[in-house]
């Protein structure tokens, strides 16, 4: 009988343990998911409200409601830009607040299909020499995914000099 018992006394204590563990480890499990998920509605509220005000600026075109706006900062007199093209830029990508995420450092050759649907469409119809900014939208960029170079659900902004299409 005293085997038993402390055979129960040992068990309960270590489910107690066992259970207080896994509750433990799911509150810590679910702060980063809580804040993650704080920081991308705060970051969408923000692109929104930015692209909404955006839209009333002098010169700012809207490509697609509410997801993508560009302003034209140049205009291009070579070929223009289709979906399925090679492109060859200049760019600058950097935020709301203004802080640069990524940057070319010389001309930067990739094909359509392999950049983020609002580059992509941004580009779309720019002619060879053509500058324009893009306003992209998070659903058009990363959305809230994690392990990029800034917060998800950040509003994209990209200036961008077509050089030329390959």
């Amino acid at each position: 009988m005293k085997n038993i018992t402390k055979y129960i006394l040992t068990a309960t204590t270590f489910l107690s343990t066992s259970f207080l563990a896994a509750e433990e480890a799911k509150e810590v499990a679910e702060k980063p998911k809580t804040n993650h998920e704080q920081i991308c509605k705060t970051n969408l509220i923000a692109a929104e409200s930015f692209l909404t005000a955006n839209a009333k600026e002098s010169g700012v075109k809207t490509l697609v409601e509410n997801r993508l706006q560009m302003r034209q900062i140049q205009t291009g007199n070579g070929k223009a830009c289709s979906s399925t093209d090679t492109v060859v830029v200049q760019y600058k990508g950097t935020l709301l607040d203004g802080s640069v995420f990524d940057q070319s450092k010389t001309n930067a050759s990739f094909p359509l299909n392999a950049v983020v649907k609002g580059f992509k469409e941004g580009i779309v119809g720019m002619q060879v020499g053509e500058t324009r900014i893009l306003y992209i939208h998070p659903e058009f960029a990363y959305g809230d995914k994690k392990g990029m170079p800034f917060p998800p659900n950040s509003l994209l902004i990209f200036e961008v000099k077509l050089v030329d299409l390959k």
